[in-house]
């Protein structure tokens, strides 16, 4: 796309389906030592690296430079054929104005950033009290006891009233600060009947009175692509929790009967899609389990919600680790979860879940502030290059040129000279 974007003379913005991917910020020419800074992909965190894993990174790193080594020369190659020898795929990457990426910046590793790099994040969803639809926080608004109520009541029932207040003044809320900014109760029950309508497979009865923890593994790991042990281990770990389970997938559970002859359990919730914010945003959710996708995780920071994450492919494995990071879930590999330590996990989870819960809120509240600091940012820069992109390029203020091959060239060096090492080693 980028190739063919620059036949159309046109202002181009690099956006990215995963956050800052070192692959696709090369041609940027922004440093990102393998010494330093955990790859995207990995489990890696960002916080320390030991001597080996630093060793694994730089391994991770040369792969990703053989990668776009041959993606490149292929997608020039196919130019040239084409009569458009003057296209350069890295080069017209490296005059895009700006670089999108998908992710909050507080999920970044510490590392240099140049101020092309634009951080988009969710920056066009709607503020988190949008998406509120439980209503138990309106019954716990302290009570007031007037004379006409002291004189309606006897002086037991009003030491019960006050014990009661107590009892709930003392409980501490989850996300209070979130819940304060919903104050119409009418908005909220209008926003339940029309959840009721629309996805009637889940009992909500349930969802508003009972804890639950929310799992989805995106569009990728669906319950009948699931291999028969794994799907009955699942299940069965879900059935001994003392939550509800709700679970966000391609079958119902008449349809796992009917396909794999397993019950699903009483406390067991399998919907074919289910609205993953007013979830995220409802008082009883206890955590979430996910694959860790770029738009989960910042539905996570949104909403402030812990995360217990089992990573599938591509970006996942990091993003979850920079949560991890800042102490807000936990993380297990898909084969963990193969070998059935799901449960032992989930039950880390509840034993620390305040530490988790806490550290939630402090990056949703922080990321919240820096959204308000931050009105209108994505539009802004759209606009922006929409009206200057092309002016630019000409300027010489910025380098939009690709200076990578020197550090490239290095790299290259060091992986030949390892495997003529181990070559020589081997005999």
């Amino acid at each position: 796309m980028g190739g063919l974007a620059h036949l159309l003379n046109a202002s181009v913005i690099q956006f990215s389906n995963w956050p800052l991917s070192d692959g696709y910020v090369t041609s940027l020419n922004l440093p990102a030592s393998p010494a330093s800074v955990p790859k995207t992909g990995t489990r890696l965190s960002s916080n320390s690296m030991s001597f080996l894993q630093r060793c694994q990174n730089v391994l991770f790193h040369i792969a990703i430079l053989v990668t776009r080594f041959v993606q490149m020369n292929t997608l020039d190659t196919m130019f040239a054929k084409r009569n458009y020898p003057w296209i350069q795929v890295e080069q017209n990457e490296a005059s895009r104005p700006i670089f999108a990426s998908r992710a909050e910046m507080i999920f970044e590793p510490i590392r240099p950033i140049n101020n092309r790099i634009k951080f988009f994040g969710a920056a066009s969803t709607m503020t988190p009290e949008n998406y509120i639809s439980s209503s138990s926080h309106f019954q716990n608004d302290p009570i007031t006891l007037t004379p006409s109520v002291i004189l309606r009541s006897n002086i037991s029932n009003i030491s019960a009233e006050c014990e009661s207040c107590h009892r709930r003044s003392s409980k501490v809320r989850r996300r209070q600060w979130m819940f304060d900014m919903m104050q119409t109760r009418n908005i909220v029950q209008t926003r339940q009947l029309e959840l009721r309508t629309k996805y009637s497979s889940i009992d909500w009865d349930r969802v508003h009175n009972e804890k639950f923890v929310l799992v989805t593994f995106g569009s990728v790991a669906q319950i009948d692509k699931i291999h028969y042990e794994l799907l009955e281990s699942l299940l069965n770990t879900f059935g001994k929790q003392p939550e509800i389970i709700i679970w966000q997938s391609n079958l119902s559970a008449d349809d796992i009967q009917r396909i794999h002859n397993l019950t699903v359990p009483s406390n067991v919730m399998v919907s074919s899609w289910v609205p993953i914010k007013e979830l995220l945003a409802h008082d009883n959710i206890e955590f979430l389990i996910c694959h860790g996708g770029i738009n989960t995780v910042n539905e996570l920071g949104l909403f402030g919600v812990p995360v217990l994450g089992v990573p599938l492919q591509g970006d996942q494995a990091s993003n979850l680790a920079r949560v991890v990071d800042m102490g807000a879930g936990e993380l297990m590999t898909i084969t963990e979860l193969n070998d059935g330590k799901l449960n032992e996990m989930m039950g880390k989870m509840r034993r620390n879940l305040d530490r988790y819960w806490s550290r939630s809120e402090k990056l949703a509240q922080m990321l919240a502030q820096h959204r308000s600091f931050h009105t209108g940012y994505q539009k802004f820069w759209l606009n922006w290059v929409a009206r200057h992109g092309k002016k630019i390029e000409s300027k010489r203020f910025v380098r939009y040129e690709y200076l990578g091959n020197v550090d490239n060239r290095l790299w290259m060096k060091i992986f030949g000279g390892i495997s003529i090492l181990a070559f020589l080693v081997s005999f």
